[in-house]
C-alpha cells in the first residue's frame, strides 16, 4: 500500500503518469483522480452513466468558453465550483499542492472518493479499508481533508444549477445571465 505526502509530489507524478489512481485531499471533499477513467469507475463500482469530472490547470484548456462564461468562472477558481460544459464536467481546485501536481501533469479524472452511492469519505484510513481490493492499483496521500461539503456544479450548457455546494450557484447563473 503506497501512501505518500505532499513532499513526494515527483512521486505522486509518477504513479498517476503510470496508470494509478491517487486518492487524495482537495479544497471539497476527498478525492480520487487518475488519467484513466476505467479505472475510477471500477474502484468506485460507478455506473458508466455517471461521468467524471475533469480536473484541469488552467481554464484556457477548457474549448469553446465564451468571455463572459471565462470572466465569471475566472472569478471562482480556482474554487470549489464545478462547470459542465460541451456536457463534460471541469474543475480548477483551490489546494495548493493540488494545483502543483496538476501543473505537472495538465489534467485527469476526478471523483469524490466513495463508493458509487454511498456518501464521500473524509479519512485515508477509512478509504484504505473501503478500498482494500483494488489497493494495486491506489497510492494514497496521506494528509488531512479539511473541507467536507462538495462543489457546485452548474451547466453552461443550459444555465441551470445541478448542484448547490460551498458556493451559491444561481448567483452565478445570474451573473452569466445578466
Amino acid at each position: 500500500m503506497r501512501t505518500y505526502k505532499w513532499d513526494n509530489i515527483e512521486q505522486i507524478t509518477f504513479e498517476i503518469n503510470n496508470r494509478k489512481a491517487i486518492i487524495l485531499p482537495t479544497d471539497t471533499v476527498l478525492g480520487i483522480i487518475s488519467k484513466v477513467p476505467e479505472l475510477i469507475y471500477k474502484i468506485k463500482k460507478r455506473p458508466k452513466h455517471k461521468k467524471l469530472v475533469k480536473f484541469v490547470d488552467d481554464i484556457k484548456n477548457i474549448a469553446n468558453l465564451n468571455d463572459k462564461e471565462k470572466k465569471v468562472i475566472s472569478k471562482y477558481w480556482p474554487g470549489p465550483l464545478t462547470i459542465i460544459k460541451n456536457n463534460i464536467g471541469y474543475r480548477i481546485p483551490n489546494h495548493p499542492q493540488l494545483l502543483n501536481l496538476l501543473k505537472s501533469i495538465h489534467w485527469c479524472y476526478s471523483s469524490s472518493t466513495n463508493l458509487s452511492g454511498k456518501n464521500p469519505i473524509n479519512n485515508i484510513d477509512q478509504a484504505k479499508d473501503t478500498f482494500i481490493k483494488n489497493i494495486n492499483n491506489i497510492v494514497f496521500v496521506d494528509e488531512p481533508q479539511k473541507e467536507d461539503k462538495p462543489s457546485t456544479i452548474i451547466s453552461l450548457d443550459n444555465y441551470q444549477v445541478l448542484r448547490n455546494g460551498i458556493v451559491d450557484g444561481l448567483s452565478i447563473i445570474k451573473q452569466l445571465k445578466d
